[in-house]
């Protein structure tokens, strides 16, 4: 069996941190590129190339980073507004090059939540 803990957090607080096979880890928000879900497992991509594996669902993901920053755009994908190069019809390319599926009912809140960054930003 697996040991696992997600730290409660504040969303506002700029670390996610959890442990995994008894080892502790701590990423900052910023460095999170995506979260990718698949079954019971979820893997936190960085913007530097890693990935880490964790044990939780996408429910508690979303309660533990700033749902201002961070949007569900598919059943398997949570990801960093800040780091959304591009939006097509049922795609989206990240700034590494990736390209994730949408969601059809995921879209429109996609676009509202991009609309708000990029006010905030510019």
């Amino acid at each position: 069996a697996y040991k696992w803990v997600l730290h409660y957090q504040d969303s506002t607080k700029n670390d996610f941190s959890f442990r995994f096979r008894r080892k502790a880890y701590r990423f900052l928000k910023e460095e999170i590129l995506y979260f990718e879900q698949d079954g019971r497992y979820a893997f936190l991509h960085t913007t530097d190339g890693r990935k880490q594996k964790m044990i939780t669902t996408r429910n508690e993901i979303m309660n533990l980073v700033n749902p201002d920053l961070f949007v569900e755009i598919d059943v398997s994908y949570i990801v960093n507004l800040m780091y959304v190069k591009s939006i097509g019809k049922d795609t989206l390319q990240l700034s590494n090059g990736e390209i994730l599926n949408i969601a059809r009912r995921k879209r429109k809140n996609l676009l509202q939540k991009v609309e708000l960054v990029d006010r905030f930003l510019h």
